[in-house]
């Protein structure tokens, strides 16, 4: 099938205007929408990226080079002001009834997943691609590149079911993304993330199908599947995107309302200003001075802090280091290394902060969180926790070793309700699953806490 060429895209357009960084969006179903959650129980309320979505990796393996608010709308209806245009159990024709709201965010870069709900609706082919193309030629006259991920596989219990039926619906999903990519070779505002040959390895697909599944739910990826989402759509457009130098530590870079409105809040925050910090539970080693390292405690293996002077990567500085071999616990395990920031100093009510991490996961065994995070106390008893990366237990984190950087959700800091402490604790977690010895190499470059203006 022949097809005409789409058009010519300028790079990022929409972004050069505003002087800004690329814009990223993403548009689809369920699976976009699970990179972010919004919930509340009682005195406790958690804001979080989560592990389970592709969007979530793909900011954190890109070094967040993109610009990309999932929360910049309302969490509980249409997120027609916020850049995850994901929305559970739509298909196309959903889909194309709100593409204006996504349109009117003014993206650069669109990363469309879409039609595993039509298929399952039983929509023919043609019917289902002719859908995909105007979703896709609509963004492109909009002045965005979309980055098409495939309709990608469902584990066999969802197909079984069905029957007969179920080959034709996987003949017709060959047929759709086959459309897709052969749209791509002619359309430049066209680029295609295929994750699939990595979520149907060996090392099982459907859910509950061994320790390391890539689907939830025989649909839904899990946390590995959705990094290998993340990491194709990354790999793709890595390869139009300019390079970067690494990130340069600058130990003058404090905050200062006059001078430097978006400096440093944290107290040696890349490490290099001594090991005198605090250490609690089974945690053994050195700790970076003006923070606390602590860990549940240990039947069996170790968990030890170090730095690593000089870095081993391109980066600059030194790093943190915690080494955990074959940590077993009797519950559900945690490392944890944290700073306090008292609000009321440099941080005040109505501010709005967030944190952000350089980090280097590698040989881990099943480890099934590392989190950046916030936890915001207002003195009535009261928390919010804003997370990076938020853990999906049992579900374990891609075993391979990988990078990037993590960036909280924007914390605005309430006023005071209570008479107890106001603050900010800012922590780098690392879990792992109860009486399962768990191994990995957490580098920690820097940890950061910056005023959002």
């Amino acid at each position: 099938m022949g097809f005409p060429p789409g058009p010519t895209i300028p790079q990022f357009k929409n972004s050069v205007a505003r002087g800004q960084t690329p814009h990223l969006l993403g548009f689809g179903d369920s699976i976009t929408s699970l990179a972010y959650s919004d919930a509340t129980a009682g005195n406790f309320r958690k804001i979080a990226n989560e592990s389970a979505g592709h969007m979530t990796w793909l900011n954190v393996l890109s070094r967040r080079r993109f610009a990309y608010d999932p929360y910049a709308g309302p969490q509980n209806g249409f997120p027609a002001l916020s850049d995850n245009h994901g929305v559970i159990g739509e298909t196309t024709t959903q889909m194309l009834a709100r593409i204006s709201f996504a349109i009117a965010r003014r993206p650069d870069i669109v990363v469309l997943m879409a039609g595993t709900n039509d298929i399952g609706a039983g929509s023919a082919g043609p019917d289902i691609w002719n859908r995909l193309r105007s979703i896709i030629d609509q963004f492109n006259a909009a002045g965005a590149r979309v980055v098409a991920v495939p309709i990608t596989p469902r584990g066999s219990v969802n197909w079984d079911a069905m029957g007969s039926a179920a080959v034709q619906r996987k003949l017709r999903v060959s047929w759709v993304n086959n459309q897709l990519i052969g749209y791509a070779r002619v359309n430049p505002g066209l680029i295609i993330a295929d994750p699939r040959n990595a979520i149907t390895a060996a090392t099982g697909l459907a859910g509950g199908t061994g320790t390391r599944p890539m689907l939830l739910d025989n649909l839904h990826p899990s946390p590995e599947g959705a990094y290998n989402i993340g990491k194709a759509i990354w790999r793709a457009l890595s390869a139009i995107l300019p390079p970067v130098e690494p990130p340069f530590y600058d130990g003058l870079d404090a905050y200062d309302a006059t001078d430097n409105p978006t400096g440093e809040l944290l107290n040696n925050p890349g490490f290099t200003g001594g090991t005198t910090g605090g250490m609690g539970g089974s945690v053994t080693g050195v700790v970076p001075s003006g923070w606390f390292a602590s860990c549940t405690t240990l039947t069996a293996g170790t968990v030890v802090a170090s730095i690593e002077n000089p870095r081993t990567d391109t980066g600059y500085g030194v790093r943190s280091v915690v080494t955990i071999t074959g940590a077993t616990s009797a519950s559900n395990g945690t490392f944890s290394m944290n700073q306090k920031v008292i609000v009321g100093t440099s941080v005040v009510p109505g501010d709005r902060v967030a944190a952000s991490c350089d980090i280097e996961v590698g040989a881990s065994i099943d480890i099934i969180g590392t989190t950046l995070l916030i936890n915001e106390t207002d003195g009535s008893g009261s928390t919010v926790t804003y997370s990076e990366l938020d853990g999906t237990s049992p579900y374990r984190n891609p075993a391979e070793t990988w990078s990037g950087v993590f960036q909280s959700p924007t914390v605005t800091v309430r006023p005071s309700g209570g008479a107890g402490e106001r603050a900010l604790s800012v922590q780098l977690n690392v879990e792992w699953l109860s009486n399962t010895p768990a191994t990995a190499t957490v580098k920690i470059g820097t940890i950061h806490l910056r005023k959002v203006v």
